[in-house]
């Protein structure tokens, strides 16, 4: 054989071998992606589906984080006389005396149960405070043609949800409303004064839980005095603009809210003194600008042996 060809030979040999190898990498290579395409295919129902089964509904989670919700949810289950879900509305810390009627299923006296008789509610307005664990959603319950001030109080730990903890009705009538949650505060003689100071470049524009105001309205920047024993004095124009500026409320029932209103840039202080012998005045201070505003809720607790309390707050709605 010549001696061209005898060198051919192994070229075509090793050739042979080449193409044999990658047909086996390559036949390898499509049935294993082949295999694992499958597989992937397989498994994508059943993690959907585990997807599925562990996302709770939408609308549970915006419900238990909103304190308006849970509150709108707690006075339908009243009106539709079930107790169940209205009790899975409230805190393990709740005030039971404040929801005799929720807890006790033999309550049938007309009077003394929102589950006994027709009512109509309408959700005003909620605060939450700065650090958003607590909620006062405040709400007018009409019980036979009569409106009464509610107050709901909520609470929540940081990531949990929203639960009732207190409530409270106020009446300023001469008698005895029906019961709301079996614990109204009537209409009462002791004198509960509170006075409040301001200096700085801001006023003051305080509500009753009936929604009358004295103060600045700082919708109209006038001043309005509806609050009979809760007059605003305002700056005097002889004085400097920035002089002290108070009010006096002769008896403070229920949560009262105090916004301090900026009429120009810079810091205020804000004095809260309640006229008791244990509770001290509170001084609290902040800055402000040219319309805006900061929000305190006061309360003065129905037991005499709990403290005045001030809440500063955020308006949420």
């Amino acid at each position: 054989m010549p001696t061209s060809q005898k060198g051919f030979a192994p070229i075509i040999l090793i050739l042979g071998i080449i193409l044999v190898s990658a047909g086996i990498v390559g036949g390898s290579y499509y049935y294993k992606n082949n295999i694992y395409q499958k597989e992937k295919i397989n498994e994508q129902p059943i993690a959907r589906s585990s997807a599925l089964n562990n996302t709770k509904p939408k609308e549970t989670t915006d419900s238990a984080q909103n304190p308006k919700i849970v509150v709108n949810e707690f006075f339908k289950a009243a009106q539709n006389r079930d107790r169940i879900k209205a009790r899975n509305l409230l805190s393990p810390n709740v005030v039971k005396e404040a929801f005799k009627s929720t807890f006790d299923e033999q309550s049938s006296s007309p009077s003394a149960s929102l589950y006994t008789q027709k009512f109509e509610y309408n959700i005003i307005e909620g605060w939450t405070n700065t650090d958003d664990t607590k909620a006062f959603i405040k709400v007018n319950l009409i019980i036979e043609g009569q409106t009464f001030p509610t107050m709901v109080v909520l609470e929540k730990d940081m990531d949990g949800p929203w639960l009732i903890v207190y409530n409270e009705s106020v009446s300023y009538s001469d008698s005895e409303p029906p019961a709301a949650f079996e614990r109204v505060n009537p209409d009462q003689n002791t004198p509960r004064i509170v006075s409040v100071i301001i200096e700085g470049p801001a006023d003051l524009f305080i509500t009753n839980p009936e929604g009358n105001h004295s103060g600045i309205d700082p919708k109209t920047n006038t001043l309005v005095n509806e609050i009979t024993g809760a007059t605003y004095l305002p700056r005097s124009e002889i004085r400097k603009p920035f002089s002290r500026k108070s009010a006096s409320i002769r008896r403070l029932v229920g949560y009262w809210v105090v916004e301090v209103v900026g009429s120009d840039s810079g810091k205020y202080q804000l004095v809260i003194d309640p006229f008791t012998e244990t509770d001290q005045s509170k001084v609290l201070e902040g800055d402000v600008s040219r319309g805006s505003k900061e929000d305190y809720i006061l309360y003065w607790p129905i037991e005499s042996t709990k403290p005045f309390e001030i809440t500063k707050v955020k308006q949420i709605f």
